[in-house]
């Protein structure tokens, strides 16, 4: 079922309900971002950094550089690179994506390869 809903903008003159396409769109990569952290904060146990185990699973779940040879080493070299004491604050953990986009799509400019 899932599979046959697609999400397509529909005029925004013509809605009843706020559209979650159009929602979206407005929506700042940075703030998703923000919330991203937050979220992986409050995993068991909580807290107010991300450690080394968070960011796996998080990576794992979300399937970062799933295209790319050899991902889990890159995904763990980006933890490397980007931590304080084992740890991502929230500042870190917008590196690490910038970091990770320039590996999926190391021709691209970094401010472009986020956007992808």
């Amino acid at each position: 079922i899932e599979r046959s809903c697609i999400d397509s903008p529909y005029p925004l003159d013509q809605c009843v309900h706020q559209q979650r396409v159009n929602y979206f769109e407005s929506v700042s990569l940075s703030r998703v971002i923000d919330e991203a952290f937050h979220t992986v904060c409050r995993w068991h146990p909580k807290g107010t950094l991300i450690d080394n185990v968070k960011w796996a699973k998080l990576s794992r779940k979300m399937k970062f550089l799933s295209n790319v040879k050899n991902s889990k080493h890159e995904i763990d070299m980006a933890f490397v690179r980007h931590n304080q004491d084992r740890k991502l604050d929230l500042a870190r953990f917008h590196a690490i994506f910038e970091d990770i986009a320039s590996t999926q799509y190391p021709s691209l400019s970094k401010k472009v390869c986020v956007f992808n």
